[in-house]
């Protein structure tokens, strides 16, 4: 993958030199009255960075090359881009919004593993993961970008569902057909609710219980601390959002309507006075 063209040529540190980005793709290509909204969020993301001493990189040149194959892989590309210039990357999809500004990322991180997921009953949501620079980080991301051609369904995400099967099974020397592909009807998943009864079946059989799962390279972390780290409105278990929850995802919820729900819950954003902090700029 080639870097960014235009690359801040400053990388920032935490105080234990350790080099975590918070990487976003915002092209503008929503609906021009959710911009706002979706202003708010990388606002608060970006003085969030600041704070604490990471960099924060909105790369909206990865969007160009995600569209061979769908708008959603920018994450993926993004990620690729930029994981060689840090430590750590932490992927925010665009419709997150920070809620706590005093929780830090190394609350998540944890250099035992390679990468870090938010555990669900309903499976595995990527739209805010963490994933080191380390060879296995870089082969997950391969399993990943493997799996495009194998399952059609909630975009990237199915793919990545499919690619912690499969590395769960390889992390214990076990083989995985694709049988949940098969019982949610296909590749293009006619019976989505099939795949994820399935997913969690096989992920519990191999792993272990939500909650306490068991991977070498894999940190499956569920409600705890502050929510973990992707809560949203009616979301079940421990990663349903509530007061105190690090951030709040919008996950599924319509472009036109997210501006207005971002607006509503921007004054718990300001409560942490993120706004207000320094200079606000952004690495793109």
């Amino acid at each position: 993958m080639d870097p960014p063209v235009n690359f801040p040529h400053v990388v920032r540190q935490t105080a234990n030199g350790t080099r975590i980005a918070i990487v976003t793709a915002w092209a503008g290509r929503f609906d021009p009255s959710t911009r706002p909204g979706y202003a708010i969020a990388r606002t608060g993301w970006g003085c969030y960075a600041l704070q604490h001493n990471y960099t924060y990189v909105v790369d909206d040149h990865a969007e160009a090359a995600g569209l061979t194959h769908g708008r959603h892989w920018a994450k993926m590309y993004a990620v690729a881009r930029n994981l060689r210039f840090f430590d750590w990357v932490a992927w925010i999809d665009a419709d997150v919004m920070l809620q706590r500004t005093d929780v830090k990322l190394e609350t998540f991180i944890d250099d035992k593993y390679d990468v870090i997921v938010a555990d669900d009953p309903n499976g595995n949501n990527n739209g805010i993961f963490f994933l080191r620079r380390s060879a296995w980080g870089y082969y997950f991301l391969h399993r990943w970008f493997q799996q495009r051609t194998k399952i059609d369904v909630v975009q990237d995400n199915g793919p990545w569902m499919e690619a912690l099967l499969h590395v769960a099974h390889e992390n214990y020397n076990k083989s995985y057909s694709g049988k949940c592909v098969h019982e949610g009807g296909g590749v293009m998943i006619r019976n989505f609710q099939g795949y994820l009864s399935c997913y969690e079946r096989t992920l519990t059989k191999i792993t272990g219980i939500l909650g306490h799962r068991r991977h070498n390279h894999v940190k499956f972390v569920y409600g705890k601390p502050h929510c973990g780290f992707n809560s949203g409105h009616g979301w079940g278990g421990a990663n349903r959002y509530r007061a105190g929850c690090f951030l709040l995802h919008f996950a599924g919820t319509p472009g036109r309507e997210f501006g207005p729900m971002v607006q509503a819950a921007k004054p718990a954003w300001r409560a942490g006075r993120c706004e207000h902090h320094g200079n606000l700029s952004f690495a793109h």
